[in-house]
Order: structure tokens, then sequence, then C-alpha cells
């Protein structure tokens, strides 16, 4: 087909229809075609099942590879949910960082002397490895909690880039709380409640501020992907 009949396809024809005619035209199997977008067979069978949309940077190489434009390649509908997927994959990914970086900020318990030693009918202020009026079991909650969620954060970053695949697989409807974020506002909340239990207050202020950080954050990504989602 040559590019000046490319660019003919009536505007009703779905992505998933022209994707096929210019694959086929280029005489790409799905495989072939796949390795080029940098995405699985099974990504590009969903695409022109209709099954979903290829993200931005995939619908670039696409038009490359096909010889036409991003606008050739879809109609206004499609160009509006690709839009859509695009604004929602952006506030995950920014959500997931700083819900990620919220974690690892936790990392300075260990260090910081916001733990309260009380000796001599005092209250000194210390850092962990100070703390010497608590029994070795509390102690060690305090450690296991402070490395716990400060690890979990690392791992949350670590996961973002494993699942870079599935920006590019077809649309879904994501759900809005990922288990990575139920299980990093778990850890917090247990994590405040020990402190609360073993009257470290200053620690238990600390987690206070990272679980409203934490929820701050999810509100806020909540507000940018209602409207588009609503629609």
């Amino acid at each position: 087909m040559k590019n000046d009949e490319k660019a003919d396809f009536p505007q009703k024809i779905a992505f998933c229809e022209k994707l096929k005619i210019l694959r086929t035209e280029k005489r790409l199997t799905q495989e072939q075609l796949a390795e080029k977008v940098f995405v699985s067979r099974v990504t590009v069978s969903k695409w022109e099942s209709g099954r979903g949309l290829p993200n931005i940077d995939s619908l670039k190489l696409l038009a490359d590879i096909m010889q036409v434009s991003v606008d050739e390649l879809l109609c206004g509908s499609e160009i509006i949910s690709v839009a859509q997927k695009q604004i929602h994959q952006s506030g995950e990914n920014f959500q997931r960082f700083f819900m990620a970086l919220a974690d690892i900020l936790c990392v300075l318990l260990l260090f910081l002397p916001l733990y309260t030693d009380f000796s001599d009918g005092n209250f000194r202020q210390v850092v962990i490895y100070n703390l010497h009026t608590i029994n070795a079991f509390t102690k060690i909650g305090h450690y296991f909690f402070d490395i716990l969620i400060s690890t979990f954060g690392l791992l949350e970053l670590a996961l973002q880039n494993i699942q870079a695949d599935k920006k590019n697989q077809a649309t879904a409807k994501n759900p809005f709380f990922s288990i990575q974020t139920v299980i990093s506002v778990l850890i917090t909340t247990l994590a405040l409640a020990w402190n609360i239990v073993t009257r470290q207050m200053y620690v238990g202020v600390f987690l206070v501020f990272m679980l409203a950080s934490k929820f701050f954050i999810l509100i806020s990504f909540f507000s940018t992907i209602i409207k588009p989602q609503g629609k």
C-alpha cells in the first residue's frame, strides 16, 4: 500500500482493523511487529482484536513503522481513550514513586534521636541503638518495623520497573488501590500502633506524618484520574 493510500482510511475504521491491514501490507507477523515495538506478541494480538490500545510511545513507533501519522492510526474516540490512559498511567507512576519515597524515608528512624529512653525517672531522646530501658523483644520490634517499611519502599521502586511492560498492554481499568499501596499503608499503620503501645510518642508523630502524606498522595492521584475515567 502506498503512503498516500494509507491516509484514505474511513474515519470510522477502528485502530485494530487499521493495524491489521497495515501489518499485512508490510508483510510482518504479529511476533515481528511486537519485536519492533518492544512488546509481546500477545500484546499485539490484543491490539488487533480490539481488546486494548497502545500507549503514546508505542503509537509513535507503530506510526513510524507503518509510515503513517498517529492521527491516521486512530479515530476520534480512540485518541481520547489513549489520552485518558496516558493521564492515568502518569498519575499512577507518580503515586507509586512518592509512596515508595515516603516508605524509604522511614530509614531515618534508625538514625534520628526520636526514641524516648526512660532512665532514672528522666526522659531522654536517643537513637534506637541507645535504647536501654526496654526489653530486647520491644527493641527488636522497633528495628523490625523501621527496616520493614524502608525495605518495602525499595521493593516498590523495583516493582515499578518490573511492571513497565504492562503499560503497553491492552487498556484495562486498574484498581485504584494497588496491592503495593494497601500493603504500604497497612505496614505503616501497624508500625504506628506498635509505637503507641510502646509509648514512643515522637516516632508515632513521625509515622502519623508519613501516613498522612500517603493519604494525601492517594487523594491527589484520585482527583487527577477521576474525571477522565468518569467520561
